[in-house]
């Protein structure tokens, strides 16, 4: 069975670690959503060849009163093997006070982030998964300025 549920979320590719950061306050609120831009400002993909450093992106986030935040981010990566775009959306579970804290002015805590990843790139070990889906499972911590996943490919 551990087998198989290792297969079902496909092959290990690696770790990406970005530095993330407010960029103003959070807007609105519009029903029960706020709007969060969170500047990507640097940060490291390791695990599948040489390291390669993280240029800078962004993600705009949408938080909702059940504290669920609802990412549509991108970043670009890159080593002198060539430039890669990463383009994701997804959610994480920011805790139910995450939407006070933000119209407070203040951060939510740690939590569980699930990601649906997309890769376009001239470096030719990762040609290969150019627009072809993958999974990222990981944690945001605004409070530690970090948003982690490790990236696998999906299915079988």
């Amino acid at each position: 069975m551990g087998r198989m549920r290792e297969r079902a979320f496909g092959e290990l590719l690696c770790h990406v670690r970005l530095g993330i950061e407010l960029m103003g306050p959070a807007v609105g609120p519009v029903g029960d959503t706020l709007f969060v831009a969170l500047r990507i400002t640097g940060g490291v993909v390791t695990g599948l060849g040489p390291d390669k450093d993280v240029l800078g992106g962004v993600d705009f986030a949408l938080v909702y009163a059940d504290g669920k935040l609802v990412h549509s981010g991108k970043f670009v990566a890159g080593a002198p093997a060539g430039i890669m775009l990463f383009w994701y959306s997804g959610t994480s579970t920011a805790g139910e006070d995450a939407y006070d804290r933000l119209l407070d002015r203040r951060l939510p805590a740690r939590s569980r982030s699930e990601l649906v990843v997309h890769v376009a790139s001239t470096d030719t070990e990762w040609s290969s998964l150019n627009r072809r889906p993958l999974t990222g499972i990981g944690t945001i911590d605004p409070l530690a300025s970090e948003l982690q996943f490790v990236l696998r490919t999906l299915g079988l």
